[in-house]
């Protein structure tokens, strides 16, 4: 990593710039919890297998109200960042609208004004 930052940026801790929490997958055998057409849109990390647009606004499936309440599932702000950690790992993309995850992400919700663009191009490049 390189000591050498544009003018103005500082080194910094992704607490320091983001609130960082995990999804949430409620129980899968109770079909009452999940949609396929609408409801809180919800992203695992197989929604992303393959996708390479840098924003997101759905998954394949829907939570229920009901399924959100029965999870860990929160639902996150437009413009959060979400971290896939299980397979596929290391995809990364921002959230267009609101929406939840499942537990396989690491999600940021940025503080202030910070660019989620740059979050993400980060952590792209630092899959290593």
């Amino acid at each position: 990593m390189s000591d050498v930052l544009p003018n103005g940026w500082v080194w910094c801790k992704a607490e320091d710039i983001a609130s960082i929490m995990h999804g949430g997958t409620p129980d899968t055998s109770i079909p009452e919890y999940f949609s396929e057409n609408d409801g809180i849109p919800w992203i695992t990390p197989s929604d992303l297998t393959n996708y390479e647009k840098q924003y997101i606004s759905r998954g394949r499936r829907f939570l229920t109200e009901s399924g959100l309440k029965n999870s860990s599932a929160k639902i996150l702000p437009k413009d959060s960042i979400l971290l896939s950690l299980r397979v596929p790992i290391g995809y990364c993309v921002i959230s267009s609208n609101e929406l939840c995850t499942n537990q396989g992400f690491k999600n940021f919700i940025l503080f202030n004004d910070v660019e989620p663009k740059y979050i993400r191009f980060y952590l792209i490049n630092s899959k290593d």
